[in-house]
């Protein structure tokens, strides 16, 4: 799953590269690639970007009435459109929706932030996944994990770390979120 931002910056395909990753899903039962799920609530996606010119597995769209009718139009033959009567897109239905039209049990968040805000506030995060590296930047307006909010979580989110691995000049770091016994 990825948002609009992120899509269009990072100029994703949301392929698989990896023949043993697509051979290992397959051993276990799955498409040799995942479903590639996009988050819009604008719609302003464009029908040219690499995600919806490059083979690979089914797109599904999540957006609004507010996607225009020309991006409606461009996206009908190549991605399943779900589009929200409102001017938001509420991630609770996003994610039921995904589980009972499209079987999804485990889903990976590719952000960016906006997207991974709105999962952690309705508490539908389990495991974070971040990677370190040999690189500074920001200013006052930079953008956090979280983005750029200045509203504090209504609540802390507490983790455990399940592993730390070095490679090269890059440290890959994995937590698991602990629930609250509330």
């Amino acid at each position: 799953m990825v948002g609009r931002h992120t899509l269009a910056a990072d100029a994703m395909s949301m392929t698989l590269r990896d023949e043993d990753l697509r051979e290992s899903r397959v051993a276990a039962g799955l498409a040799p690639e995942p479903l590639r799920v996009i988050i819009s609530a604008s719609g302003n996606l464009d029908p040219s970007w690499k995600v919806f010119t490059t083979a690979g597995s089914r797109r599904v769209v999540f957006s609004t009435h507010a996607m225009p009718a020309s991006v409606q139009s461009a996206l009908t033959p190549c991605a399943d459109l779900h589009l929200a009567p409102s001017d938001h897109l509420d991630l609770g239905d996003v994610l039921h929706t995904l589980r009972q039209q499209y079987a999804v049990r485990t889903l990976i968040c590719e952000g960016g932030p906006t997207l991974f805000r709105g999962l952690v506030d309705i508490g539908a995060i389990d495991e974070l996944r971040v990677t370190m590296a040999p690189l500074v930047f920001g200013g006052a307006g930079a953008p956090t994990l979280t983005g750029v909010s200045t509203e504090f979580f209504p609540h802390p989110v507490q983790l455990t770390m399940q592993s730390m691995e070095v490679l090269g000049e890059e440290c890959y770091l994995s937590y698991r979120v602990r629930k609250s016994a509330a």
